[in-house]
């Protein structure tokens, strides 16, 4: 069985496993973050070498290239973190850092485009798609052919861009993410929700409020895929992230917006993301397996992930929103 280690970062956890040419991920285990690089590249590679260590009891060795995926702006083909504002990094050659501690060959790649792929290859997603993460920030993937474009690391920061609202310029995640909505809502308001999903629970409660505050998220919203389509043509697009979760409530007015202001463009498909919180670590493994040559799969038991060296497992299932996996 060709498997490879798959290790995803985060602003504070750590997501491991060892990952299958179908998509399954097994010993899933976390780990808090170490944020210093040199410390994060040694901890990742304290991560796959315990990972090894399970699977040769079993007379199987994993292949040699550990897949990784990191936050924040990363220029893959260099193999640089370039900035993370959550753990601190301005061009950290993490690539490099991990390869020397681990002494071996390490796949790289940014967090959101790793979810995008694996979307790709056992999810919701497709060969040419527009990946759209929307979390306590918003960060996006464009899948060319089954390529995601990087431009130095700078392509999908499209949560940091600005679009028109109420006349004004404002910067998209402040009002869009999970974060945005739930304090535009407060101030609204002038009540406190702990997340998005009660706002979500209250527009459909009747509550004006947080009717108008999703209006405002997912006018930017498609006011920001618009432009990329305009440029990019009509593709199909992936809702990923917490807040995919709101599955149609999001996708049907968002569609409809988006209907109206492409206007001689075909609407493109929206679909929800159908991997879960694991996609990221998932498609870490994808990069790994890919440049191992190994040709990944769909069907049979299909993807899912099992929790610790002999937990309970869960199943991904396509294109029936977000799973618990």
């Amino acid at each position: 069985m060709e498997r490879v280690a798959a290790i995803d970062v985060g602003g504070t956890t750590i997501k491991a496993g060892i990952l299958d040419a179908g998509g399954m991920l097994t010993h899933a285990r976390r780990y808090p973050t170490t944020a210093e690089p040199e410390g994060l590249a040694r901890q990742v590679a304290a991560i796959a070498r315990d990972l090894s260590e399970v699977v040769e009891r079993d007379g199987s060795p994993l292949l040699p290239t550990i897949g990784l995926g990191v936050p924040g702006v990363v220029d893959e083909t260099r193999g640089v973190g370039v900035y993370s504002a959550n753990l601190g990094w301005r061009e950290a050659p993490l690539r490099e850092l991990t390869a020397t501690a681990v002494n071996r060959p390490v796949a790289f790649g940014h967090d959101v485009r790793c979810g995008a792929l694996a979307e790709m290859a056992w999810g919701a997603g497709s060969p040419t798609m527009l990946y759209l993460a929307i979390g306590t920030g918003i960060g996006a993937a464009v899948v060319l052919d089954g390529v995601p474009w990087v431009n130095r690391g700078y392509a999908g920061e499209i949560g940091q861009s600005y679009a028109a609202l109420d006349g004004r310029d404002v910067v998209v995640e402040r009002y869009a993410s999970a974060r945005g909505i739930s304090r535009q809502y407060a101030q609204r308001s002038g009540r406190a929700v702990s997340g998005a999903k009660e706002v979500f629970d209250a527009a459909r409660a009747g509550d004006a409020d947080a009717q108008a505050t999703l209006e405002d998220a997912i006018t930017l919203i498609a006011r920001i895929l618009s432009g990329a389509l305009g440029v990019l043509g009509s593709m199909d697009i992936v809702l990923g992230g917490g807040l995919a979760e709101a599955g149609a409530q999001l996708t049907t007015p968002l569609t409809e917006v988006l209907e109206q202001r492409l206007r001689i463009s075909p609407a493109p498909a929206i679909t929800t993301a159908s991997l879960g919180s694991w996609s990221q670590a998932l498609g870490a493994g994808y990069l790994a397996l890919r440049a191992e040559g190994v040709e990944t799969r769909r069907g049979g038991e299909g993807c899912g992930v099992v929790v610790g060296d002999s937990g309970n497992t869960g199943r991904c299932q396509r294109n029936e929103g977000v799973s618990r996996v």
